[in-house]
């Protein structure tokens, strides 16, 4: 079947063929895993909600200026979910919590599974790796630990365990380290933003002091005393502008330090791993992604001085940069194979690596909004002095240089005071939204995937089961499969009869009243006139008798033999005679098998005066014919007679032939029952004196190979080979239910059935 066109009607009829064993399968994987999972201990799942605030410290700093990286949820996902944080909360376990999760203590699904692994380790030759207590309970924690994103800035950690409250304080230990590691990692940018603005604050009152000076002198010496009208109203606009000027600068400046600090830290952590070195070169996509992630973070800058945060567009913007950080993470994860060693340092390394590029980001925006101010406040110092006059030009000069000075001081000191104020709050960007709840009911759902996954399991070794028979049996089973792989037409296809008596019983038709026969007494068809079998060796001498009006003038004689023992041929020889006896032809049967003769059982009779008697007698067998036919009878049976030393002597002796072409005369079939072709030569030598062979072949035994050696036997013996029967098909079994076989057979009887129950 595999090596024709395949469609799915081929594999639904491959799966109904072996129903029973896809259904074995899977009620035994199923079996198995629902038992192992029932004796589990119950889990108990405790959730904590968390709500993560989005705002960076720059955004701490200065509210009203929107230049913040924006870390994205899936960025805190990924820290829960790191070794470093994962170290933390075990570090913070209590003794005994500590020691549920430090030491091995598999459930009987885990226990299979780590037989299985150790004995394909030991197949392979590799090395069996004892993992410490520290990696031990990581490894547990980790798999006991779901962290899910409910939308919005809202993070749902959960954690199991077989105590309620054990699941209760662990969660809340997460919760509670993760809400740590945030205030950490502010308090360290914070020390280090808050070292810069101390030098700041001394460089900016210095400035404030020259520049007063300075103004003052001028004053002095010109005589004068303020500025009036538009040179005033330009300096203040000047002011304004300079003083947003030097914030955005200041911003761009501590985002660089910040950079540098980064990159210093990257170049160390790279120095233990080859792979990370020159990684944008190595890998394209990642400057693409920076390149996509800049130019989102500009129209993000752009759109917020039109729409609120809320707008779709801000939205759609906000969740384009999210989904670029998320692929930028994934990326810089694949470029690091070698995770044997430092496992630590690796995500370390790529937490730093993504902050650098989401820092070059934000010095990007940064920059863009310095030009901008930049470029506004080259316009109004032209105006200043261009189109004042000298004096007043020089004295709002010296005022705007003193204003935008203590602007400077102003900010810089406010932006110290800030970061002191949430140093001393000790408030993180993450708090709790829903405390850790502790677990009345167990958790079943994970009990219901496990069992769920035992029934794909059981349900995929049933198919995969399924197709390995279907590929291994190499037996021919439909009627296609024996003209396809052979070559040979099939002249007729004779059902199962246990099949046929099944489909009786469902009719609820029973066995025919017939006259007691003793000849008859195993006869299918002359019990059973109505039966599917029954009709279909009518339907085979039907394709017999149009085949026969091609061949020989006189009576039909046909050799009936299959490839090997037990495929029913003297079955279909014995029912092929009497169904053709039954519609008026005269035949004679033949039982020409003289190593195991079976007609003489099947028709209930003695085999003592038979075949070898009629051809070893003396007497000529014209003046035998007439006493061995009576006139009056349709069917004459010849058996086998007594047992012979040499059986090829007996079937290729002029006597056997001149008997075949007498019986030609009296009779219009002749059919000869003959031994199997791949063991014995016996149907060559009679199928000599005859118009050709029948052959036939037993669904789901008769090999193809059998079938395609006996087919070059009788090609060689130069014998005509008329057809083959196909013998014992089951049409549903190998059709399937809804094949038009099984359908039209069905619609078929059950009409006449009910016709008759009328008449």
């Amino acid at each position: 079947m595999f090596g024709q066109e395949f469609h799915i009607r081929d594999v639904i009829r491959i799966l109904y063929r072996h129903r029973n064993v896809v259904l074995l399968c899977t009620v035994i994987v199923a079996g198995i895993v629902t038992l192992f999972v029932k004796m589990e201990q119950p889990q108990y799942k405790s959730v904590v909600k968390l709500t993560v605030l989005n705002k960076s410290i720059t955004d701490v700093i200065q509210d009203n200026i929107d230049t913040g990286t924006h870390l994205t949820i899936a960025n805190q996902l990924d820290v829960l979910q790191s070794q470093s944080f994962l170290e933390r909360v075990i570090a913070a376990l209590p003794p005994d919590i500590y020691d549920d999760y430090a030491y091995y203590s598999p459930t009987p699904v885990a226990k299979v599974m780590d037989s299985i692994k150790a004995i394909v380790k030991k197949i392979l030759g590799l090395p069996e790796v004892k993992p410490s207590e520290k990696a031990l309970a990581i490894e547990n924690i980790s798999r006991q630990m779901g962290v899910r994103h409910q939308g919005g800035g809202v993070i749902q950690i959960s954690f199991k365990s077989t105590d309620p409250a054990k699941a209760q304080k662990v969660a809340e230990i997460i919760a509670d380290q993760f809400i740590r590691f945030n205030i950490e990692n502010l308090k360290k940018r914070l020390t280090i933003v808050k070292d810069y603005f101390d030098q700041q604050i001394q460089a900016a009152y210095r400035d404030m002091k020259e520049a007063q000076q300075e103004l003052e002198e001028f004053k002095k010496a010109k005589g004068l005393t303020s500025s009036q009208g538009e040179s005033m109203e330009l300096a203040v606009r000047l002011n304004n502008l300079e003083s947003s000027y030097v914030e955005v600068k200041t911003q761009r400046q501590l985002a660089e330090k910040r950079l540098k600090m980064l990159d210093q830290k990257i170049a160390e952590l790279a120095s233990n791993f080859p792979d990370v070195r020159d990684i944008e070169k190595r890998i394209p996509q990642i400057n693409a992604l920076k390149q996509k992630l800049t130019s989102l973070e500009k129209e993000r800058m752009l759109a917020s001085a039109i729409y609120t945060e809320k707008h779709p567009k801000m939205v759609s913007l906000s969740t384009q940069i999210e989904q670029t950080i998320k692929d930028l993470r994934a990326l810089t994860r694949s470029a690091v194979k070698d995770t044997s060693r430092l496992v630590q340092e690796i995500f370390t390394w790529q937490d730093l690596y993504i902050e650098k590029v989401l820092t070059e980001v934000e010095i990007s925006s940064l920059k863009s909004k310095e030009e901008s101010y930049s470029k506004l406040i080259d316009t109004y110092r032209h105006k200043i002095l261009y189109e004042l006059p000298e004096k007043e030009r020089g004295l709002v000069q010296l005022a705007q240089k003193l204003e935008m000075a203590k602007q400077r001081y102003q900010s810089v000191v406010n932006n110290s005071e800030r970061i002191s104020m949430v140093e001393a709050e000790k408030v993180g960007n993450v708090q709790i939204l829903t405390p850790a709840t502790l677990p009345v009911l167990p958790d079943t759902k994970h009990q219901t995937i496990k069992m769920l996954f035992g029934l794909i399991m059981g349900l995929s070794l049933g198919i995969a089961m399924a197709f390995f028979m279907e590929w291994y049996n190499s037996t021919v089973r439909t009627i296609e499969d024996l003209e396809t792989n052979v070559g040979i037409p099939v002249v007729g296809a004779i059902p199962d009869f246990k099949m046929a008596d099944k489909h009786d019983r469902r009719l609820k038709r029973r066995t025919e009243e017939r006259p007691k026969h003793e000849k008859l007494a195993n006869i299918y068809v002359y019990h059973r006139p109505n039966s599917i079998v029954t009709e279909s060796f009518r339907r085979l001498f039907s394709e017999i008798e149009l085949l026969g009006q091609q061949l020989h003038p006189f009576g039909k004689a046909f050799v009936i033999t299959s490839a090997g023992p037990n495929e029913g041929k003297s079955t279909v020889v014995s029912n092929l005679g009497v169904a053709v006896a039954m519609s008026g032809r005269k035949v004679a049967l033949i039982d020409a098998d003289l190593r195991r003769p079976t007609l003489h059982e099947l028709f209930g009779v003695e085999r003592n005066f038979g075949l070898v008697e009629l051809l070893e007698n003396q007497k000529s067998l014209e003046d035998r014919l007439p006493d061995l036919r009576q006139k009056k009878r349709h069917l004459e049976l010849i058996t086998s007679g007594r047992e012979v030393e040499n059986p090829l002597e007996v079937l290729s002796s002029e006597k056997m032939r001149r008997f075949i072409k007498l019986l030609r005369l009296h009779y219009d079939y002749v059919f000869i029952d003959t031994p199997p072709l791949i063991t014995f030569s016996d149907a060559l030598l009679c199928a000599s004196f005859t118009d050709g062979i029948l052959l036939v072949a037993r669904s789901a035994k008769t090999q193809v190979a059998a079938l395609q050696r006996t087919k070059e036997m009788i090609e060689k013996a130069h014998v005509p080979l008329i057809g083959a029967i196909m013998n014992a098909i089951n049409y549903k079994k190998e059709y399937g239910p809804t094949s038009y076989y099984d359908q039209y057979y069905k619609n078929y009887y059950h009409r006449y059935a009910n016709e008759k129950k009328v008449a």
